[in-house]
C-alpha cells in the first residue's frame, strides 16, 4: 500500500512537471495496442484532437490511431522490441505522426520503461518532441547534397575557365577550351559565342559534340531580330533559359523557325555586356535540362569574358599610347628610343636617313591663337612628314619637335624627299618648320649622325629667326643671342659674367624669410639687361639651356657656402631646371658633382620643376622627382594651376613644396572659386607634409586672404622684386 502511494505520488509529480514545462508526455501500457492510460494536454495538441475526441475515436489505442500510417507504427513497435531485447532502459524513435487535419508531423518518441505495472502489464512513459523542422531541414540538406556535388563540379569547372581567361591576353587562345568545358558540363550538343555588330550577329567560336554537325558557317550575319523576345532582359545582363523551344512556336514564329531548322530543342544564353552595351553572348544547345536551369556558370563566364575583352582593348590602348603620339598619330619618344636601340644592334643595317623638323613659332601661335590652333599646326606638320617620307618612321619627340628615320634609303633619294618637305613647308600658310637632315651607311655613326641632323635643324631655325626679327618669342634675337647656339660662345658669355643670378625671397605671414628663388638675367654687349623670357626658349631650342641651369645651381651652392662661413641666416634656395636639362641621362650625377665641391647641406638646395609643361609625360616627371629626392635634394613644383593640374603628383611623388601659379592670385580677392581651390590645396599639401607657397602676391588684400586660407608662405612684388645677391643679403639675411 505504501509502495503504491509512493508510485502514484511520483507519477502525479512527474505529470505536473512535464505539463509545467510544456512538454508532451503520455503513459502507456506496454501491450499490442500501446494503450494510452494518461496524457497531458500537449500530447493531444500534437495529434490535433481533444482528449474526448481521441478516446471516442481510438479508445486509447495507439495502433488504431496510426491506422492511416501503419508503417510508422511498425517503426515504433520495432524500436520498443529492439530496446527490450537489448535490455535497455528505454527506446528512441523518430517517425511521422498523423494529425486530425490529415497532415503529419515528424515526432521524436523517447520512451522510458518503468517497474510500474497495471494488472500485470508493464507501464511505459513517452516524451514527444516536435522535430518536424529538423527532419525537413535534414531532408532538404540531403536533397541539396546531390545538388552541391553538381555545384562543386560547376565551380571547379568555372574556376578552370577563369584560369584560362586570365592566363591569356588573346581570346583565341582560350575560347575553344571554355566552350568545351561549358558543353561537356551542361551535357550539351553545342556551345558557342556570338559577336553583335549593329543589327547583325556572327558566331565567332563554336564547340560541338563529336556526333553533331557544326553550325558556325550557317550562323553568320544573322538578324538580331532572333533575340527580340529577350532583348531587353539581355541588355540588363540577364541570362535566358529555354527548356522547350516548341513553346516559342505560337508567339515567336521567326525565332522558333530558326531554332527548329538547326535542331535546337532547348538552349541557354548569357549576354556579354560592355560599357552598358550588348556586344555578344555565349550559349549552349540541347543540354541536360536540370543542369540547364542553373545559369550561374554561364553568367559568371560571360561576365569575365566581357572583362577580358575590355582588358584586351585597354591593353591595346596602353600599347598604342606607349608608342604613339595621340595628337598626330606619329610614334612618340618611347618608340623612338626603342627603335634607335634596335637599329644600333641590327645585323642587317645598310643605311639610314635622319630628318629633324621643328615647328617655328609654335609658342607664339599657342599664346595668340590658342592651343587648339597650335595642335592643328602640329597635325599638319606630321602629315607633311608622312607625305614627304612615305617609307619613313615619323616620331614626335615632344612639343614642336619631330624626327624621321628612314632605314635603307639611298642618299640621293633622301635629298630629294627633304627638298619635297621644304616645298610643302613653303606652300603652307601656317606650318613653318626648320629642317635638318643627314645620311649614313655606318651603324656605328647613328648617334653622332642624329646629333648632327639636330644641329643642322637648329641652324636652319636660327636663320628663320634672323629673317623674322619681329617674332614675339625671340624679339631680342640680335646676333649676340643667336650665337648662343654655339656652345663654346655660350660658355664664354657665362665665364665673362654676362649671366647674373638674381634672388627673390619667399616669406611666411610674419614676413620672416623662409627661402629664396634663384633667377637668371643676361647683360648684352650694349649693357642692356635682358629678361629670361627673351632668351630661355631660344637656349632650350638650341640645346644650350643646361649650361645656364648648372651655372645657376653652382652659383647658389657657392652662395650657401659663403653665407654659412659668414654666419648669415641660412634658408633654402630653389633653382629652376628646364625640361631639356632634366632629360639629360647623367643629370643627377652632374648635380652631385657640383654639390660635392661645396660645403652645403642638400636640404638647402631645392630643385624647382615647372608642372605645367606639356612636354613632360607623367611617368617621366614622377621618375625624375623620385631620383632627385633619393639624391637628397628638396623638390618643388612651380606654376601649379596655370594650365595643367596633375593631381597624380600628389599621390605618387614625394614633394617638399607646391608653388601656386600667379594667375590664381590675379582675382583671388573676389573669386570665391580660386579661394576654395587654394583652401583645398592647402589641406591636401598639409596632409602630405608639403608646404604651399603662393606666387605673384602683389597687394595686402591678397596677402591677408592667403593667410586666412592657411598658406605657408608667399612670393611676389609685395615682398620684393628679384634683386641682386648683395641686396638680397643686406635685406633678408643680416
Amino acid at each position: 500500500m505504501e509502495n503504491s502511494f509512493n508510485l502514484s505520488t511520483i507519477s502525479n509529480e512527474y505529470n505536473m512537471l512535464m505539463t509545467s514545462l510544456h512538454i508532451s508526455v503520455s503513459k502507456h501500457l506496454l501491450n499490442d495496442d500501446f494503450q494510452v492510460i494518461w496524457a497531458n494536454r500537449f500530447f493531444y495538441d500534437k495529434t490535433g484532437y481533444t482528449k474526448e475526441e481521441y478516446d471516442q475515436n481510438f479508445h486509447g489505442s495507439v495502433r488504431l490511431y496510426f491506422s492511416s500510417a501503419p508503417e510508422e507504427y511498425q517503426a515504433i513497435e520495432k524500436a520498443v522490441k529492439d530496446a527490450l531485447t537489448a535490455n535497455q532502459r528505454g527506446y528512441d524513435a523518430v517517425c511521422k505522426m498523423p494529425r486530425k487535419d490529415g497532415s503529419s508531423i515528424w515526432i521524436r518518441f523517447i520512451g522510458t520503461f518503468t517497474n510500474e505495472s497495471i494488472d500485470g502489464v508493464p507501464v511505459i512513459y513517452v516524451v514527444y518532441t516536435d522535430v518536424n523542422d529538423l527532419v525537413n531541414a535534414r531532408t532538404k540538406v540531403e536533397k541539396e547534397h546531390s545538388k552541391s556535388q553538381n555545384m562543386l563540379r560547376k565551380e571547379l569547372q568555372t574556376m578552370e575557365c577563369l584560369k584560362r581567361i586570365y592566363g591569356c591576353m588573346d581570346m583565341a587562345e582560350y575560347m575553344d577550351d571554355i566552350l568545351y568545358i561549358i558543353g561537356t558540363f551542361l551535357e550539351a550538343e553545342r556551345a558557342y559565342m556570338f559577336e553583335i555588330n549593329d543589327t547583325k550577329m556572327d558566331c565567332i567560336y563554336e564547340w560541338c559534340r563529336a556526333d553533331i554537325v557544326p553550325q558556325m558557317d550557317y550562323c553568320q550575319r544573322m538578324d538580331i531580330k532572333l533575340l527580340e523576345p529577350w532583348y531587353e532582359e539581355f541588355c540588363q545582363g540577364k541570362s535566358i533559359v529555354i527548356p522547350n523551344a516548341d513553346a516559342l512556336k505560337e508567339e515567336n514564329t521567326y525565332t522558333f523557325e530558326v531554332l527548329h531548322k538547326q535542331g535546337i530543342h532547348s538552349m541557354v544564353l548569357s549576354p556579354i555586356v560592355m560599357h552598358d552595351q550588348l556586344t555578344g553572348f555565349i550559349g549552349a544547345d540541347n543540354s541536360n535540362v536540370e543542369l540547364l536551369m542553373n545559369t550561374s556558370m554561364m553568367e559568371t563566364l560571360s561576365y569575365f569574358i566581357g572583362i577580358s575583352i575590355e582588358k584586351s582593348e585597354l591593353n591595346d590602348k596602353l600599347i598604342y599610347h606607349s608608342f604613339y603620339d595621340e595628337l598626330t598619330g606619329a610614334f612618340n619618344r618611347n618608340k623612338y628610343l626603342q627603335d634607335i636601340e634596335k637599329l644600333c644592334q641590327s645585323d642587317s643595317f645598310t643605311s639610314l636617313g635622319v630628318v629633324y623638323m621643328d615647328i617655328n613659332g609654335l609658342k607664339d601661335i599657342n599664346d595668340h591663337m590658342g592651343h587648339k590652333f597650335g595642335d592643328q599646326i602640329l597635325i599638319e606638320g606630321a602629315e607633311m612628314l608622312k607625305k614627304a617620307f612615305p617609307a619613313g618612321d615619323i616620331y614626335r619627340l615632344g612639343g614642336d619637335e619631330f624626327v624621321v628615320l628612314i632605314n635603307g634609303i639611298g642618299q640621293s633619294t633622301l635629298e630629294d624627299q627633304v627638298v619635297n618637305l621644304k616645298h610643302y613647308i613653303l606652300l603652307s600658310t601656317n606650318c613653318k618648320g626648320a629642317v635638318g637632315s643627314i645620311w649614313t651607311d655606318k651603324v656605328t655613326d647613328i648617334d653622332s649622325k642624329i646629333s648632327e641632323a639636330d644641329e643642322l635643324m637648329y641652324k636652319d631655325k636660327m636663320d628663320f629667326y634672323r629673317k623674322n626679327p619681329t617674332s614675339n618669342r625671340y624679339r631680342f634675337h640680335n646676333d649676340t643671342i643667336l650665337q648662343f647656339s654655339d656652345k663654346s660662345k655660350l660658355e664664354e658669355e657665362i665665364a665673362e659674367g654676362r649671366f647674373e643670378v638674381y634672388l627673390q625671397p619667399k616669406v611666411d605671414f610674419n614676413r620672416h624669410i623662409i627661402g629664396g628663388e634663384a633667377l637668371i638675367r643676361y647683360h648684352d654687349h650694349q649693357g642692356k639687361l635682358i629678361m629670361p623670357n627673351d632668351f630661355i626658349n631660344y637656349l632650350e631650342n638650341a640645346r644650350g639651356i643646361h649650361y645656364i641651369d648648372f651655372f645657376v645651381f653652382e652659383t647658389v651652392c657657392k652662395l650657401l657656402e659663403k653665407w654659412k662661413k659668414e654666419n648669415l641666416l641660412l634658408k633654402p634656395v630653389s633653382v629652376n631646371f628646364s625640361r631639356y636639362t632634366l632629360r639629360i641621362p647623367e643629370y643627377i650625377e652632374m648635380l652631385n658633382a657640383i654639390w660635392e665641391r661645396y660645403d652645403v647641406d642638400k636640404s638647402l638646395l631645392e630643385i624647382e620643376i615647372i608642372e605645367n609643361d606639356e612636354n613632360y609625360d607623367n611617368d617621366f616627371l614622377i621618375s625624375i622627382i623620385d631620383k632627385i629626392k633619393k639624391a637628397g635634394f628638396a623638390i618643388s613644383i612651380d606654376d601649379f594651376g596655370s594650365r595643367y593640374s596633375n593631381m597624380a603628383l600628389f599621390i605618387n611623388a614625394d614633394l617638399n613644396t607646391l608653388k601656386v601659379d600667379k594667375r590664381l592670385m590675379d582675382d583671388i580677392d573676389h573669386n570665391k572659386r580660386s579661394q576654395m581651390l587654394i583652401s583645398s590645396l592647402v589641406q591636401i599639401c598639409h596632409s602630405l607634409h608639403m608646404r604651399l607657397i603662393a606666387e605673384g602676391v602683389e597687394n595686402e588684400k591678397q596677402f591677408s586672404i592667403l593667410q586666412e586660407l592657411g598658406c605657408d608662405g608667399v612670393q611676389g612684388f609685395l615682398i620684393s622684386r628679384p634683386v641682386q645677391i648683395e641686396q638680397y643679403e643686406n635685406l633678408f639675411l643680416k
